[in-house]
């Protein structure tokens, strides 16, 4: 292979180099003849550094590729509702900005991202973001004021002004003075933009009516969220796929016939967030729409209606509703007034809340620990319906849950660690477990809650015939039941528990195959437990005989070993949802760092 002059003369220069280095004295050279040197070594340096990083695998891919995976690096949020997914938190440190070390790599990503202007598109609250402004050149960007740092100055604003027409979202939280919303920022139009979030601080000399914005110019606008606000003016805010209300002023929030009004507008609506917003007016103050009212809603997806005042005004707003299979609802807060029970949570007719039909699991989690202070929670989302909190006997009755429509449920997940004198006896179990006949299978979450596994299996038992007589499926709750899992039950009878399965089976019931989960296998007892539990008192609980019996049942016994993580089941896969983490959110930058 042939040497170019290149490859021949440089070597020999760096050696020559050196050799001269190592014969020089200090008296040779003047500072100034020094320090020209020591520039022009500097810059050849750099060079060779430049030529060597060049050769790197990901320094040969163009640089608009480059671009791409540095954005990738930068901490996105989403347009909607803009919560970082790792946590409110990080609104307050400065994670997100660690992208910028990319600048200190070398000369060459240095170029690549200062001549990319996507990456400067994000302008926050912070004293550089004129300079995110500047080279962020034409492209459209996004805009954070006082979510990310709290407080922002007019000068930032006056900076953004000039840009409206950039904006594709912009997200704003203010508080003091009603004149931020005048600012010649909102008088000129956003065609580009996509995405509003403004929260003004609930003062008493504010106006809870939105100035014009934009000069209502915005016509991409897809995704809206307000804090305070209760109106705005005549036509803003019409096809939009995402609305969240919250935290709205309580005395002039909107009649029902007034809300439905606007909805009619966003017929393609996906998302609806409403907390402590909307038409959450007392009954006696609301101006009812015709009865037979219907907004049909065929491309919402979410529903999610937190910190209403009662029950039953949820269900006056469900009762205008036409909702699809696919829509996922969620009921959170204290909705409950003293007299109200979860059947007060649905209107009169469901036949238009389509997503109540075909569901196929249920969850029933009372309980005095919560995950989070959110009170009770009610929802239906994936053909599944959860209902957790610390609900006491009466709002729960057989008769208000029948409402949800659950004869086709098949697999159904308890726990109950409610206070003793709250506790659900054999025949309320019963009674709740006559509206599942379908399910196959039942899984019992025990830990630190041993009445509950007693009561459910002493209620599947069943019933003694007097005088005896030949036994029938027809007596038999959950008929279909196979499967029996019970999670943590440190202190089991086993006897007790195992006979259930013989007992179905001479009424004609399939065999139940039962599976213990526990941290490690049970110790044997020396006590044995009686056959059956038959009473509603709780001095009758037994805690019994834990020694895997020799019966014909016992083959169909399974001890799994597993760490059960946590006293709490979690929720659905969809909880906690993003309105309630921003609410969660608002409600501690208020108490904390904003106001």
């Amino acid at each position: 292979m042939t040497m170019t002059s290149s490859q021949r003369v440089l070597p020999a220069l760096v050696r020559k180099l050196l050799d001269v280095v190592d014969t020089i004295e200090s008296t040779d050279f003047n500072v100034t003849e020094l320090e020209m040197m020591d520039r022009a070594l500097q810059n050849a340096s750099a060079k060779l550094r430049g030529f060597r990083n060049s050769m790197q695998p990901i320094n040969r891919l163009p640089p608009e590729l480059l671009a791409c995976i540095f954005s990738e690096t930068q901490l996105r949020l989403p347009s909607f509702l803009p919560l970082p997914s790792t946590g409110f938190h990080d609104y307050e440190n400065c994670d997100w900005r660690e992208w910028l070390n990319l600048l200190e790599v070398c000369r060459h990503w240095r170029g690549v991202v200062a001549s990319s202007p996507e990456l400067w598109s994000n302008v926050c609250s912070l004293a550089d973001a004129p300079a995110f402004i500047r080279r962020s050149h034409g492209s459209e960007l996004t805009v954070y004021l006082g979510l990310r740092q709290f407080g922002f100055s007019s000068s930032l604003m006056n900076a953004l002004a000039p840009h409206t027409s950039r904006f594709k979202e912009f997200h704003m939280r203010a508080k003091g003075s009603e004149d931020i919303l005048k600012h010649q920022i909102f008088s000129s139009p956003a065609p580009r933009l996509n995405s509003l979030l403004i929260e003004a601080e609930d003062q008493e000399e504010w106006n809870s009516v939105l100035p014009p914005i934009f000069c209502g110019n915005m016509p991409k606008l897809r995704q809206l969220a307000l804090g305070y606000f209760t109106s705005w003016p005549k036509g803003y805010f019409h096809n939009l796929t995402s609305l969240c209300l919250y935290h709205q002023r309580a005395s002039t929030l909107p009649t029902t016939t007034e809300f439905l009004d606007f909805l009619e507008f966003s017929p393609h609506i996906e998302e609806l967030a409403l907390v402590r917003g909307g038409p959450i007016r007392p009954l006696g103050t609301d101006v009812a729409p015709l009865a037979d009212r219907l907004i049909s809603l065929k491309r919402l997806e979410k529903l999610d209606l937190g910190d209403w005042p009662s029950a039953s005004i949820i269900a006056r707003f469900l009762s205008h509703l036409s909702l699809s299979r696919k829509t996922a609802m969620y009921f959170w807060g204290n909705s409950f007034l003293d007299e109200e029970n979860v059947g007060a949570l649905l209107p009169q007719d469901t036949s238009h809340l389509h997503n109540l039909k075909g569901i196929k699991e249920w969850f029933l989690i009372r309980q005095t620990e919560l995950p989070h202070p959110l009170g009770k929670l009610v929802s239906v989302a994936d053909s599944t319906l959860y209902m957790t909190g610390a609900f006491l006997p009466f709002q729960i009755p057989p008769s208000a849950i029948s409402r949800y429509r659950l004869s086709k449920v098949r697999f159904l997940r308890l726990r109950d660690d409610a206070l003793q004198f709250t506790r659900l006896r054999v025949s309320d179990w019963k009674a709740l477990l006559g509206l599942v006949p379908k399910v196959e299978s039942l899984s019992i979450y025990a830990m630190d809650a041993p009445h509950c596994t007693r009561a459910v299996i002493s209620a599947l038992r069943p019933p003694k015939l007097f005088p005896p007589s030949l036994p029938t499926l027809d007596g038999v709750i959950c008929p279909a039941l196979k499967t029996v899992e019970i999670t943590e039950e440190t202190e089991l009878p086993f006897l007790h528990v195992c006979s259930l399965s013989g007992e179905r089976a001479s009424c004609g019931a399939p065999e139940i195959h039962f599976r213990f989960f526990n941290d490690s296998l049970p110790g044997p007892r020396r006590r044995a437990s009686p056959a059956a539990y038959e009473s509603d008192s709780d001095s009758d609980l037994d805690y019994g005989y834990n020694v895997p019996d020799s019966g014909p049942y016992t083959q169909r016994v399974e001890y799994i070993i597993k760490k059960y993580e946590g006293r709490v089941i979690k929720g659905p896969s969809s909880w906690p949802t993003r309105a309630f983490l921003w609410n969660h959110y608002v409600a501690l930058s208020r108490e904390f760092y904003m106001y």
